[in-house]
């Protein structure tokens, strides 16, 4: 499992927090005709939720999984998900998990349209605002949902050349220097302000990550997508297009707000997944 950009020591840290979560069950939770909850079950279980095309295995995901596995119709109690060590366990088996298949598959703009096209079938009012927001925001600025979770009115204002969006703090940009984007995208601008017409303070997108990551997947299997999709493959798709249509690193680079060729290489998709 140690592959792609997963560290020899990113990977005992995961380790660890899978750990303290088998222990946890074993002191709370194990069935008694069953053996020991080890680190190999916990990620067998996990594996179930992966394959089954939840790319982000919520705590409802492993407690449903958890409860099938040690045939119960429930799992007795909720888990301690305001355990550090619980979130760093799911959030460090979905980065193995993509690492261990290469990498998220890119969602392209054909595919990125067809996203938008589900959401305006599926959803409406405040919710279609904000998934519609973030679903631009992350193919045509390249946004990380973080990024796109931590947009607030005041960070979005007219240029004399369009609409700009202020990141306060990125990735990338640790000490909050700050970065002002430009949107050229007529879809994107038409979101926001939509979105600005109904929301005076506070984020303009509230969804939760993985009700996002949750629609991106349902999207992918209804339309027989193979592998691995997420918020992120947006970013992803968004860079690959970029070098399909320059064929200039530093344009993907400029767009991404990469620091280097190796980081920004590493999202272009060449061949199609399918």
């Amino acid at each position: 499992m140690i592959t792609g950009k997963v560290a020899p020591q990113t990977y005992s840290k995961y380790l660890r927090h899978l750990n303290f979560f088998a222990q946890w069950l074993m002191d709370h939770h194990r069935p008694p005709h069953l053996g020991s909850v080890t680190v190999p079950l916990l990620i067998d279980v996990l594996d179930d939720i992966y394959a089954a095309g939840y790319c982000y295995s919520t705590p409802n995901h492993l407690r449903s999984a958890l409860a099938l596995r040690y045939r119960m119709a429930v799992f007795p109690q909720p888990f301690p998900t305001n355990h550090p060590s619980f979130l760093a366990a799911l959030a460090g088996y979905q980065r193995l998990a993509a690492s261990r298949s290469r990498h998220r598959q890119p969602l392209r703009q054909e595919r990125y349209r067809m996203l938008v096209s589900y959401a305006k079938a599926w959803f409406n009012g405040l919710f279609l605002l904000q998934l519609l927001a973030a679903l631009s925001l992350g193919y045509e600025l390249l946004m990380r949902i973080s990024e796109a979770r931590a947009v607030h009115p005041h960070h979005v204002s007219a240029g004399q050349d369009g609409m700009l969006v202020y990141l306060e703090r990125s990735k990338t940009d640790p000490l909050a220097r700050g970065i002002s984007l430009r949107i050229t995208d007529v879809f994107t601008a038409q979101c926001l302000q939509q979105l600005l017409a109904v929301t005076k303070q506070g984020p303009l997108i509230t969804i939760s990550t993985d009700t996002i990551n949750e629609f991106i997947s349902s999207v992918a299997r209804a339309e027989r997508w193979k592998g691995f999709y997420s918020f992120h493959s947006l970013r992803h798709g968004k860079a690959t297009d970029i070098w399909l249509r320059t064929g200039n690193i530093y344009a993907v680079m400029l767009a991404g707000r990469w620091k280097s060729r190796a980081s920004a290489r590493w999202y272009l998709h060449i061949i199609s997944p399918d």
